[in-house]
């Protein structure tokens, strides 16, 4: 290797399969001889460094096969701190939106102003604009209209439900040991609490009602995008805001 092979054009024989095929000169078998030992060389070079990389790898897999040690931990500290710190910022994150959230005004029209679609380029008209008031306060109404059903609906189930053990009782009552008649007593008593629970919650939710209707009509009223459709209703009395008088 590394040397010039003297070249011996006598040394050179091959099989002939076509007599009638040109045959190479012994120039061609020359460079054709040279190019097949460059590529010996080449192949020779590669095949020790890969035996080089793989006795070095048997190497390195016998000592920790020999000794193991541990050199990556599940419980790193710089990784679990970085994740800490990953989390903590994220929470921030979200106090901060929620704060933020809290302190600005809710835009109760924006849901509402998506059915005029771009009003920069058509200016909404004043019947659309006080249909969108009207749907707004509407949908409020509403919405407190269906809670306060279903709330007296689940009063009237009470009731008859207490009705029934009442009459229940008031006809078995001698059959019944003591321990049994004390948690029917225990089961009335639950039945009324809940009740009472619900009547209190009727209360609260029409005060609810009238004190956040008042609220949305003074944020509509004072919104800038209705202002000037709104006028003549800022000079007029206020709205009553009882469900009836919606």
């Amino acid at each position: 290797m590394g040397e010039e092979v003297p070249y011996d054009p006598t040394c050179t024989s091959g099989y002939v399969s076509n007599p009638w095929d040109p045959q190479p000169t012994q120039l061609d078998l020359f460079l054709m001889l040279k190019e097949q030992l460059k590529a010996e060389e080449l192949a020779s070079h590669a095949f020790r460094r890969r035996v080089v990389e793989i006795d070095t790898m048997l190497s390195e897999r016998r000592k920790q096969t020999d000794s193991p040690r541990l050199t990556n931990s599940l419980f790193d500290p710089l990784r679990n701190e970085e994740a800490r710190q990953l989390r903590l910022a994220k929470y921030e994150a979200i106090k901060a939106r929620e704060e933020q959230i809290k302190q600005q005004q809710a835009d109760f029209l924006a849901p509402y102003l998506l059915r005029l679609g771009d009003t920069g380029k058509r200016a909404p008209t004043r019947a659309q604009v006080m249909a969108l008031y009207r749907d707004c306060t509407t949908d409020l109404r509403h919405f407190y209209q269906r809670l306060e059903e279903e709330l007296r609906n689940r009063c009237d189930d009470l009731i008859t439900e207490e009705q029934s053990l009442k009459r229940f009782l008031s006809r078995f009552q001698q059959h019944f040991e003591d321990a049994e008649y004390e948690k029917f007593i225990a089961e009335g008593e639950t039945i009324e609490r809940d009740k009472h629970i619900l009547q209190m919650r009727l209360e609260n939710i029409q005060d609810d009602y009238r004190r956040k209707a008042a609220h949305l009509r003074q944020a509509l009223r004072a919104d800038e995008r209705l202002r000037p459709y709104l006028g003549a209703m800022m000079e007029s009395p206020g709205d009553q805001s009882d469900y009836d008088d919606e």
